[in-house]
C-alpha cells in the first residue's frame, strides 16, 4: 500500500484510512471477522450499527498502517505525537539501576506511537515482531517498525532468548498482548474468555521488571495522537498481572471501540 509520494504525510494518513475503510465495507470476509466479534461480546457491548462501525474500524486502521509504512516521515513530524500524561518515573529516576521495563499495550490506536515518543525522548525500546505472511508488506513493515526503536526480535524461540537476556541486561521493552496465542491461558476479555499469555508477566517477575500499560490514542482531528502512559502494574502473580494488562485494555476500548483492531480472532479458543 504504497500511497502517490507528492503527497503530504497527514493528507497519505487520510487517504490511507479512507482506502482501508473503503476495503473493509466492500469485503464480506473482513466485515465477517469484525461482526463475529461484537456479535460475540453483544450481551456485554452493543453496537447499533454494524455496518458503519466496521467502517470506521478500517479507517482507524489504514491510517495507523500508512503512519507505519511511512514511520519516515512519522518520526520527522514535529507536534503530531504529544504525551498527555507525565513521563514514567522509572525512566527518569536516577535509582533506576538498570531495572528492565515492559510497555504492554494492544492493537488500538497508533501501538507504534510509543515508541516513537519514547525515541524521540532518548529512550530506546525494542518490539517483538512477527513476520507478515505477504512478503512485499512484510520488507517494508520490518524496516518501518525499525526506525521506531530497536532491537527488534522475531517471534520464536531464538528471539525470545534474545530478548530474555535484552531484559536481564535492564532493556526497555514494547509489547502488545491481544491477539489470541496457542500456548496461552483463558482470561476475561469483555466477559468472555481470551487465550492470553502469561509469558511476559513470569518474565517480569523474574527479572524484577516494571509493567507499565500504555497506549497511543488517536484524537478527533483524527491526525494527533495523545501517548499515555499508565501507573505500573503492582500484582505478583502472573495471572493476576495478566488480567491487569487485559482489564487495562478492554477499559480504552470501551471508550474509544473503533480504534482497536477488531479484525483480530481475539477470542480463539
Amino acid at each position: 500500500m504504497l500511497i502517490a509520494t507528492p503527497l503530504s504525510f497527514n493528507a497519505k494518513v487520510k487517504l490511507g484510512g479512507y482506502w482501508f475503510g473503503f476495503i473493509v465495507s466492500h469485503s464480506a470476509k473482513l466485515r465477517n471477522r469484525i461482526f463475529s466479534n461484537l456479535n460475540l461480546v453483544d450481551d456485554t457491548f452493543k453496537v447499533k450499527n454494524k455496518e458503519i462501525f466496521a467502517k470506521q474500524v478500517g479507517y482507524s486502521v489504514g491510517k495507523t498502517l500508512t503512519e507505519l509504512i511511512y514511520n519516515k516521515d512519522f518520526l520527522k513530524t514535529q507536534n503530531k505525537i504529544h504525551l498527555k500524561t507525565k513521563i514514567p518515573k522509572c525512566l527518569t529516576s536516577k535509582k533506576r539501576n538498570r531495572r528492565p521495563i515492559i510497555f504492554v499495550s494492544g492493537h488500538f490506536g497508533q501501538w507504534e506511537a510509543v515508541r516513537i515518543f519514547l525515541k524521540k525522548n532518548g529512550f530506546e525500546c525494542g518490539a517483538i515482531y512477527r513476520k507478515n505472511k505477504n512478503p512485499y508488506f512484510e520488507s517494508i513493515y520490518l524496516k518501518s517498525i525499525k526506525l521506531g526503536g530497536e532491537p527488534i526480535f522475531p517471534a520464536g524461540l531464538s528471539g525470545t532468548k534474545r530478548m530474555i537476556q535484552y531484559l536481564k541486561d535492564g532493556g526497555i521493552l514494547a509489547l502488545l498482548l491481544d491477539q489470541a496465542v496457542s500456548d496461552g491461558d483463558h482470561f476475561n476479555f469483555f466477559g468472555k474468555k481470551a487465550k492470553t499469555s502469561m509469558v511476559i508477566a513470569e518474565l517480569a517477575l523474574k527479572y524484577n521488571a516494571i509493567i507499565i500499560p500504555c497506549y497511543g490514542i488517536r484524537e478527533e482531528d483524527g491526525i494527533s495522537i495523545g501517548v499515555v502512559f499508565e501507573d505500573p502494574i503492582l500484582e505478583k502473580d502472573p495471572r493476576e498481572i495478566t488480567q491487569s494488562i487485559n482489564d487495562s485494555l478492554e477499559k480504552r476500548v470501551r471508550s474509544l471501540p473503533t480504534q482497536w483492531h477488531w479484525l483480530h480472532n481475539r477470542w480463539k479458543l
